[in-house]
């Protein structure tokens, strides 16, 4: 799925049905304006895709190195890490610990499960996330617009859509919808 068509769906919930048609047709009277508008909306996705993947629907990759001197630097993997989740050799865990620059593990070649912060993304990308994620995107990246915007009552609006789709995701994956808290 491509960011572009996220995009497409939330201008089109958002009543901006102009960008949504410069968006599929190229069509517009004021270029510019929609220009700004359509990078808008994705600076919206990319805070959204960020909140999702350190906040409720974590982002997992796999990934095999070999251990030379008893760590591997995050900077070494192939993605941002956020949090070590296990460490395998030959499928049998194997014993690591967390450190501020990086993971320390036997020497030899791991496997590393992690979860990751996605880079930014431009209209043409692809989304890190599936199908069954879509509607609580372009719900989220709604509410985020309506925050630019400075409609914010219809943003709480479209943030508790947003947030009743993300308990629904996550009920699904068998977990529950984190509330934040204040101190």
């Amino acid at each position: 799925m491509k960011i572009k068509d996220i995009i497409i769906a939330a201008a089109a919930e958002a009543g901006r049905t102009d960008v949504a048609e410069f968006l599929t047709a190229g069509i517009g009277s004021d270029v510019a304006a929609l220009e700004r508008e359509t990078e808008a909306l994705v600076r919206c996705y990319n805070l959204v895709e960020a909140e999702l993947a350190l906040e409720y629907l974590p982002l997992y990759v796999r990934e095999r190195v070999a251990v030379t001197d008893g760590a591997v630097r995050y900077s070494d993997l192939a993605k941002r890490v956020i949090e070590i989740k296990q460490v395998t050799r030959g499928g049998a865990s194997v014993r690591w610990s967390v450190g501020t620059e990086c993971v320390f593990t036997e020497n030899g070649e791991v496997e590393i499960v992690y979860s990751y912060m996605p880079v930014k993304k431009s209209l043409l990308d692809d989304c890190s996330y599936g199908a069954r994620e879509e509607r609580a995107l372009v719900l989220g990246v709604v509410s985020e617009y309506q925050l630019v915007c400075g409609q914010y009552d219809s943003a709480v609006v479209w943030d508790r859509r947003y947030k009743d789709t993300l308990a629904a995701l996550c009920r699904s994956r068998g977990g529950r919808l984190k509330m934040r808290r204040w101190v």
